[in-house]
């Protein structure tokens, strides 16, 4: 296989089985991310390796089980996983219910902008047109709602 991909500054190394993995730790604690891809942002490092070698976290506010060696961690509310990584509402991490209503909320109201500056811009054309223009176009509209048609040396005073 190829190489893997790995985020947030994490280093690809060779693993043992000749696979790919990413060495998250070269980030620097300080930057915290963990997971096979430098994916998750680390918020508690626990003691000990997990059984393929991997530095033991906690992602999403949970915290290392204490006295243990393997890892496990106890999760904030909303949160499973070996490291706290999954959602219990099942939507993923970087995509929260709230951020795509915040999108829809935008997407409505710039159309909403969009249709009422439409509707502005036709009826000040349409306004324009009966201002300048009489019935016909031909003429001016004398006292009285008369027509009178102009010649073409007429200037109006």
């Amino acid at each position: 296989g190829g190489r893997g991909i790995c985020f947030h500054g994490g280093k690809c190394m060779e693993e043992e089985d000749g696979g790919w993995g990413c060495d998250c730790l070269a980030i620097g604690k300080d930057q915290a991310w963990a997971g096979k891809h430098c994916e998750f942002q680390a918020d508690d490092w626990c003691e000990g390796k997990d059984d393929k070698g991997n530095t033991v976290f906690c992602a999403n506010g949970g915290k290392c089980k204490k006295g243990e060696t393997h890892h496990g961690c106890l999760c904030e509310k909303g949160w499973y996983g070996d490291h706290c990584e999954f959602r219990a509402d099942g939507f993923p991490t970087n995509s929260t219910p709230r951020s795509r209503t915040q999108k829809q909320k935008v997407v409505i109201l710039f159309s909403f902008v969009v249709l009422i500056v439409v509707c502005i811009v036709c009826g000040a054309a349409i306004i324009t047109k009966k201002v300048a223009s009489p019935a016909n176009g031909k003429g001016v509209e004398a006292e009285g709602g008369d027509e009178v048609e102009l010649g073409p040396n007429v200037e109006i005073i």
